[in-house]
């Protein structure tokens, strides 16, 4: 009977993974994404796939699969949208090409906001016509203001 229950608890109870292992296990978690939604990686989500899909994780690990043999295995069934950080060096371009355009945008409207704060700072207000219009001007408010007298 001994026998029997030492049998039965060796093959129910899974192997308890070596810290390597664990750290490896974690590491992959977070590399995955949930596929049901793409937004949270496995080691977060909280749905049924991702569930199963740690258990899948441990396994392999487990069994002895590397990192790159388990990644494959989850690109090949979901393609390259179920990794958190894609690879390639397409993709590396395109995440960083917006926060570039960005700053390159930001400076160049900064240095026509500083080149035309300059120039008036130099030039300084055009006054050449100005006396003149304003002499006009008032004179002629002053002769309608005559009139309604």
């Amino acid at each position: 009977m001994r026998i029997l229950l030492l049998l039965l608890a060796t093959t129910v109870i899974p192997p308890t993974p070596s810290r390597h292992q664990s750290e490896r296990i974690v590491h992959l978690e977070d590399s995955l994404l949930a596929p049901c939604c793409y937004t949270q990686p496995v080691s977060k989500h909280m749905s049924d796939i991702a569930f199963d899909m740690r258990r899948e994780i441990s396994e392999m690990v487990l069994d002895g699969k590397s990192d790159r043999e388990i990644l494959d295995h989850y690109k090949a069934l979901y393609g390259l949208q179920i990794l958190v950080d894609p690879e390639g060096t397409r993709h590396k371009v395109m995440y960083g090409l917006p926060p570039v355009s960005a700053v390159a945008g930001f400076m160049a409207v900064l240095f026509f906001i500083r080149r035309s704060v300059s120039r008036q700072r130099h030039d300084g207000p055009s006054d050449v016509g100005t006396s003149a219009i304003y002499e006009h001007y008032k004179g002629k408010i002053q002769s309608d203001l005559r009139d309604y007298e």
